[in-house]
């Protein structure tokens, strides 16, 4: 399923990048720990990354589907991605 407008919190949810334009992230999962402006850090079984939003399609699990995103929808604070 994919996503127009994203609304949701991002923090606690997991998440699997399935397109980047740095093809040495494409498959990398994990739990998202902080989402900022620009930037998503995420735990992975290898320890912390930051990831930039702009350059990543996410599949994020929401209860029991899993959502394509693309980072440049995600872009911007919480607070304001949810207002729109």
């Amino acid at each position: 399923m994919a996503s127009k407008m994203f609304r949701h919190a991002l923090v606690g949810r997991e998440i699997n990048i399935v397109a980047a334009a740095n093809k040495s992230l494409i498959g990398l999962q994990g739990t998202v720990l902080l989402d900022t402006r620009n930037m998503l850090a995420i735990k992975t079984g290898k320890g912390k990354k930051r990831i930039q939003k702009k350059d990543v399609t996410l599949m994020i699990k929401i209860e029991k589907q899993d959502i394509i995103v693309a980072g440049k929808e995600l872009l911007g604070r919480v607070d304001e991605r949810m207002k729109k």
